[in-house]
């Protein structure tokens, strides 16, 4: 009876095979073999070799080092690939494409983990291209850097999506954009085009991501197709970039508790708005702080957006709707909203703000006090 018991169990209950970790790292050597590389004393010695020991539910830990190296589409789904140190492990692939997933086959279940991808200077297409209806993807912890211009349309950036499924679920959370499109001393690029982000997909969320340094755009979406659709991009940090394009032919989007300081000049359009919105979109909750330029804090191109609750200060402080009906009230635009140091970037407020406790709620935004506050943090709330 026991017996039976326990044979029951496990038909009932089946045991979960966990995934087998492999290492790499310049100790290494591509001889040693994939049994070999699950002991940190005998590992591989570059990235490719150790992806062709992954399988799903595998994980592959790159030691601190830079691997001159690129992989196409060869990650299998269900894997990660992580830097054991938090940007530790450098990747530099020269002028193409260091993670191209989905270009022969849709993926899933892939994590990108602390890596840094360093365009080492160099004209370079995305150093990641997430396309092919993959879906399940996460980038996170990464470092985009380092990459040039050269003066056309099409000339790259950080990351891109491109042609997903209606619901993707990519995650593109805690990452660095910065030195995109740095062709002269000061770090900013005059007559060039590449972007943090370009996205031409749905169901995306961007979150905690900071982006600094960027000729243009510092987040792009855009498509012909129509499919910018229901993405989130909240807690993220733009500085000294071009302008963010939260929708192109798209509804749904959600723009809420970012940080804009000296964002808008785009050498790409020659416009000078913080954040462009061509409609069906909320924006709610965001400090935009000495737009560049002669443009505006946002540009409403399209109708039916709803603009609550955000802070434009210093530089373009105007909301420019060029077309209606929209939703816009509860926003502080051209007053001082008594930062704690504006000089540093705290943009957190201080005792006597106009923007404490002056805005409305918003679906699944909580708050403190008796209403939320305008901006992106909230008083009483840890940043």
């Amino acid at each position: 009876m026991k017996k039976l018991l326990l044979v029951l169990s496990f038909t009932m209950f089946p045991v979960l095979a966990h995934g087998t970790t492999y290492y790499v790292a310049k100790t290494g050597s591509n001889s040693n073999s994939c049994a070999s590389a699950q002991s940190q004393t005998t590992p591989k010695l570059t990235i490719n070799a150790g992806v062709g020991c992954l399988g799903a539910g595998d994980t592959l830990i790159v030691r601190a080092s830079t691997y001159r190296e690129r992989f196409g589409d060869a990650v299998p789904s269900g894997t990660t690939i992580q830097s054991e140190v938090k940007r530790g492990a450098i990747i530099a692939p020269g002028t193409d494409t260091a993670f191209n997933i989905g270009s022969s086959s849709a993926k899933t279940n892939i994590t990108l983990d602390g890596l840094v991808l360093d365009g080492e200077n160099t004209v370079s297409s995305y150093l990641i291209h997430i396309r092919g209806n993959s879906s399940s993807i996460t980038v996170q912890n990464m470092e985009f850097k380092n990459i040039k211009g050269n003066g056309t349309n099409n000339n790259g950036g950080g990351l891109m999506t491109s042609f997903l499924s209606t619901a993707p679920n990519i995650i593109i959370r805690g990452n660095s954009f910065h030195d995109i499109g740095n062709n002269d001393a000061a770090g900013m690029c005059t007559a060039c085009y590449p972007y943090g982000i370009y996205q031409s997909s749905a169901g995306i969320l961007i979150e905690h991501n900071e982006f600094y340094k960027i000729s243009g755009f510092a987040i792009h979406g855009y498509s012909s197709a129509g499919n910018i659709n229901n993405n989130i991009y909240r807690y993220n940090t733009f500085r000294d970039t071009g302008p963010v394009l939260i929708t192109y032919h798209g509804t749904g989007n959600q723009f809420y508790n970012n940080t804009l300081w000296r964002v808008g000049t785009s050498a790409i359009t020659g416009n000078h708005d913080a954040i462009q919105s061509l409609g069906a979109a909320l924006i709610a909750n965001n400090t935009i702080v000495e737009t560049t330029g002669g443009g505006s804090c946002m540009l409403i191109s399209q109708p039916k957006n709803t603009i609550r609750n955000n802070i434009c200060w210093q530089g373009n402080t105007t909301i420019n709707q060029q077309a209606t009906p929209n939703t816009v009230d509860h926003n502080l635009l051209g007053q001082n909203p008594l930062f704690v140091n504006e000089a540093t970037g705290d943009f957190h407020l201080q005792n006597g703000s106009l923007a404490l406790d002056a805005g409305v709620g918003m679906p699944g935004l909580s708050f403190n006090g008796s209403a939320p506050d305008l901006g992106a943090f909230e008083a009483g709330v840890s940043a």
